[in-house]
C-alpha cells in the first residue's frame, strides 16, 4: 500500500466515524460438550465453558481429535473468545484447533523438545460463527499428535461467549448524512470516542516478520507518511492521530491476539493493514465483535470482499481474478498456450490460481501442471528442475512476499 492509498483510507475512516449503529438480534448462551478418546470433562459457569481432554500413556502415537460442540438456540451470529492450552509429550508434537466452518485457528508443529508446542502451548483469540440457523450444531475440533514414549496428550479449551446486544442506536451526521449502519456490536468505537479530546489511536496491523515482512514494512512506511500529512493539517475530525504498531507475524492466530489487544487495551479506534488474507480475516472477526473499523489495505483474496466480508471491513485491493484478466490474454498471444501454475498453498494462492486457470482455458490455453508451494519456502531448486522438465510457455505464479523474492533470485 502506498502513501496515496493510505490517505484514501483515512478519508474513509472519517466517514465511518460518523456512521450510525443499529444492532442485530440477540443470540442466547449455548451449552458446550466435548467427545473423543481418553478422559473428557466439561464445565460451564454462565457465559464461560471449560472443556478438558486427557489421554493415557497407553494410547499410542497417532493424531487424535476431540469434538467440541454446541447447538444454536436461535438463528444469527455467535461470538466467542477462546483459549487453548495443553501439553503433548515430547517429540514430533503437533497441536491444532479448527472450526466446523472450516477455519484453522491453531496449526502448530511438528516440534521436538523443548520448543513450543512440545514444551507446552498456549494460544488464544476470538471467533465468530456467522449465519447459523436455529438448531444447527457447530463448534471446534481440537487435538494433535506426538512421537514419544511418554505418550501424553492433555489440553483445555476455554470458551467465553460474547452475546450480541438486542438494541442500541447511535446516530451521527457524516459526509452522507444520517444512515443506518448495521452490525452485532455494543457500539461503534470511533463514534463512542467522538466527544473525547484525546488523540485518535490507529492500530497498524502490518507484518514485521514471516512471509510478508518486507511488504508489511513498506505498508507501514506509507501509513506513517500519510498520518504525518494529516497531523500537519490538524488531524481527523479535530483530533490528532497516534499510531501503534504490533507485528502480526503473517500468522492468523497472532493477528487475532494483536487486534484484541489494540482494541481492548490500547483503545484503537481503527485497525489498518494486512497482506495475508488469513490474517486479515482473523483481524476482521475481532474488529466486528467490538464495532471497530478495519481497513484491509492489501489482501488480494476475493474471500476478503466476499464470504469473509464484515460490515466494519473496508477492502479496496484488487484480487486474483482482476490480475488474471489483466495478463492472461496477452500472455497467451505473446508467449504460448501451455501454462504451469505455481501456487502458494493457502486461500489467496488457490483463489488466484483458480481464476488464472479459468481464463487460460477459456482462451484456448492449457494448464499442464500446478505446483503447490508451502508458505515460507526459500529453496525452489526442486520446482525449477520440474519446470525445466515440463518446458511450459508460461509460468503463472500465485506466490507472495518473501517467497516470490526467493524464487526470483534463484
Amino acid at each position: 500500500m502506498n502513501h496515496q492509498s493510505f490517505r484514501h483510507g483515512l478519508r474513509m475512516a472519517a466517514v465511518a466515524a460518523a456512521a450510525c449503529v443499529s444492532l442485530s438480534a440477540h443470540a442466547g448462551l449455548v451449552t458446550w460438550t466435548i467427545t473423543g478418546p481418553g478422559i473428557t470433562s466439561a464445565s460451564q459457569a454462565g457465559d464461560t465453558a471449560t472443556l478438558n481432554y486427557s489421554q493415557p500413556g497407553s494410547a499410542g502415537y497417532a493424531s487424535q481429535t476431540w469434538a467440541i460442540r454446541a447447538v444454536a438456540d436461535t438463528s444469527g451470529n455467535f461470538n466467542f473468545d477462546w483459549d487453548y492450552t495443553g501439553f503433548h509429550s515430547f517429540f514430533g508434537v503437533t497441536a491444532f484447533l479448527t472450526t466446523t466452518l472450516g477455519d484453522t485457528l491453531v496449526n502448530a508443529g511438528p516440534a521436538n523438545c523443548c520448543s513450543s508446542p512440545s514444551s507446552g502451548f498456549s494460544y488464544n483469540g476470538s471467533y465468530t460463527f456467522t449465519g447459523l440457523t436455529a438448531g444447527q450444531s457447530f463448534g471446534f475440533n481440537v487435538g494433535g499428535a506426538h512421537f514419544d514414549s511418554t505418550q501424553v496428550k492433555q489440553g483445555t479449551v476455554t470458551l467465553k461467549q460474547i452475546p450480541e446486544p438486542t438494541s442500541l442506536a447511535l446516530a451521527g451526521v457524516g459526509l452522507y448524512g444520517v444512515a443506518p449502519f448495521m452490525g452485532p456490536w455494543k457500539h461503534n468505537t470511533v463514534w463512542a470516542q467522538a466527544a473525547q479530546k484525546k488523540p485518535l489511536t490507529i492500530g497498524l496491523t502490518m507484518d514485521a516478520s514471516g512471509q510478508f515482512a518486507a511488504s508489511g514494512g513498506e505498508e507501514r512506511l506509507g501509513a506513517m507518511m500519510a498520518i504525518k500529512e494529516f497531523n500537519d493539517k490538524g488531524g481527523v475530525l479535530g483530533r490528532r492521530i497516534e499510531a501503534i504498531h504490533m507485528d502480526t507475524e503473517t500468522t492468523p492466530a497472532t493477528g487475532s491476539r494483536v487486534a484484541e489487544r489494540m482494541i481492548a487495551r490500547n483503545e484503537a479506534a481503527f485497525l489498518i493493514g494486512a497482506v495475508h488474507s488469513g490474517v486479515a480475516n482473523a483481524i476482521s472477526q475481532v474488529a466486528q465483535k467490538y464495532g471497530t473499523i478495519f481497513l484491509n489495505t492489501n489482501s488480494s483474496s476475493p474471500t476478503e470482499a466476499g464470504k469473509d466480508c464484515h460490515r466494519v471491513k473496508f477492502v479496496w485491493d484488487g484480487n486474483g481474478t482482476n490480475f488474471a484478466h489483466a495478463i492472461v490474454k496477452n500472455a497467451i498471444r505473446a508467449n504460448g498456450k501451455n501454462w504451469v501454475l505455481m501456487t502458494n498453498d493457502y486461500v489467496w494462492g488457490h483463489s488466484t490460481s483458480k481464476a488464472t486457470r479459468a481464463l487460460v482455458e477459456a482462451n484456448g490455453g492449457k494448464i499442464i501442471d500446478e505446483l503447490l508451494v508451502p508458505q515460507n519456502t526459500r529453496d525452489f531448486s526442486s520446482y525449477l528442475l520440474k519446470l525445466q522438465q515440463l518446458k511450459p510457455d508460461v509460468v503463472a505464479t500465485a506466490i507472495g512476499g518473501d517467497d516470490i523474492k526467493a524464487l526470483r533470485q534463484q
